[in-house]
């Protein structure tokens, strides 16, 4: 908007620039009492595009400060999670078809990891939560679910703890998918010792 022009009179008055009647209180408020307008809110108008062209940062923008400022522990999470991953699939194709035994072997033992890592953060978080709340129980130890409600309120003070449990869920994840094995086992039940993979061949086959 253009600048307002201010008509002054012989006696010093300003005088309206739409109808050039006298302004009530030209020096502050500025409004004519005939037409209506107002000095200091045209000047306010005029200032208000300065205003909205302020830089505002995007949602894209935002969105990556907030990814930024996330802690190490959660990354870690799944970085772990990725490695656990291919290690296993890796492993799953390494074992070829008649290396079931040993396939068998390598998915017990990582799932067994994967229960101690889960359940050793879980006594660990037990003895550090106790104090805090004492009726905390030996059995929340072996449940979780107390604990990891307390932990949610409390990061990331206790962002390690997430960190290992997360890695052994995923030991014992990937383990069951991506390497398997463990229906082997049920070939050492009573009965088919002698041939556990084709009992059923081998009894035909007895004389």
């Amino acid at each position: 908007m253009s600048e307002v022009i201010h008509n002054v009179s012989e006696a010093g008055t300003q005088a309206c620039p739409r109808c050039e009647k006298p302004l009530v209180d030209p020096y502050g408020l500025g409004w004519c009492k005939s037409c209506g307008f107002c000095r200091s809110l045209e000047e306010e108008k005029q200032l208000m595009p300065e205003e909205e062209t302020a830089v505002q940062p995007s949602n894209v923008v935002l969105a990556g400060a907030a990814v930024g400022n996330l802690p190490t522990w959660f990354w870690m999470v799944f970085v772990g999670w990725f490695a656990i991953l291919l290690g296993s699939y890796a492993v799953g194709k390494w074992f070829t078809v008649d290396q079931e035994f040993q396939r068998a072997v390598w998915t017990s033992c990582q799932i067994a990891l994967g229960v101690f890592a889960i359940f050793s953060t879980h006594f660990y978080l037990l003895l550090n939560l106790a104090a805090e709340e004492p009726t905390l129980v030996f059995k929340d130890a072996m449940t979780g679910g107390r604990l990891w409600g307390m932990v949610g309120k409390r990061l990331p003070q206790y962002g390690g703890a997430v960190q290992i449990a997360a890695w052994g869920l995923a030991l014992i994840v990937c383990a069951s998918f991506f390497i398997g094995g463990l229906m082997h086992w049920f070939t050492y039940l009573p009965g088919r010792e002698n041939n556990p993979k084709h009992p059923v061949e081998y009894e035909s086959r007895r004389p």
